[in-house]
């Protein structure tokens, strides 16, 4: 969970970069207001989704984990074996941690 923050962060950088590069090649050019406006739009309008997903992913996460409710603990217990036995969900859920796959994409 902790690393999370830091892949938003990269993947927020990199994501405004483009759309900064895109209004400048696109000849709005960021000296105008609607040409920065415009690029800060479509910047959070991709990113929204995802940090949110992740945000309330993380804040279930740690309710989850955090808890020594007896049948929370049974239940998480269950989900984790479900999740260790098929593969592809694992191998999902992995990729989506370390952020190499995009959930809303």
């Amino acid at each position: 969970m902790a690393g999370q923050s830091i892949n938003l962060g990269i993947t927020d950088a990199e994501c405004l970069t483009n759309y900064l590069h895109q209004t400048i090649k696109s000849g709005m050019g960021l000296h105008t207001k609607s040409g920065l406006q415009y690029a800060l739009q479509q910047y959070e309008s991709e990113r929204q989704r995802e940090v949110l997903a992740t945000m309330g992913g993380i804040q279930a996460l740690h309710g989850v984990f955090s808890t020594d409710f007896a049948p929370a603990v049974y239940m998480r217990s269950l989900g984790m074996n479900v999740v260790n036995s098929v593969g592809p969900v694992r191998n999902y859920l992995a990729s989506v941690a370390v952020g190499a796959s995009q959930i809303f994409k």
